[in-house]
């Protein structure tokens, strides 16, 4: 399993992948990041929310509606559950699965990727 400092470091170069266009390479980090945070804090953890967020992150520029819904939607979950839904990252999340249903509602595509 990856340490939180190697799972933090591999969040950074996701980031970058996906601000360089590069969004599968992104999934396939964030997706690691996530088991790792999983594997090391339990399904339920601000680390595994914000993994979560990424994924959304990187469906929704990649045109992945439905799956950047679902990201999203579990990560709002969490964050309401942890911080409470007044939270600034409470907030942030209940705002990115706005944008993922507006496109989902727009945009049917979707992609075969692995939802929460």
């Amino acid at each position: 399993e990856d340490h939180p400092t190697t799972l933090r470091g591999l969040t950074s170069e996701g980031q970058i992948a996906a601000l360089k266009g590069r969004y599968e390479e992104a999934r396939s980090l964030f997706e690691r990041v996530l088991k790792g945070y999983r594997a090391a804090f339990g399904e339920v953890h601000p680390e595994v929310a914000t993994a979560m967020n990424n994924l959304g992150y990187v469906a929704y520029a990649a045109q992945h509606c439905e799956d950047a819904a679902a990201w999203h939607r579990a990560a709002l979950r969490i964050r309401t559950e942890l911080l409470g839904a007044n939270h600034p990252l409470t907030k942030e999340s209940a705002e990115y699965l706005k944008e993922a249903e507006r496109c989902q509602a727009s945009n049917r595509r979707g992609s075969p990727s692995s939802r929460p």
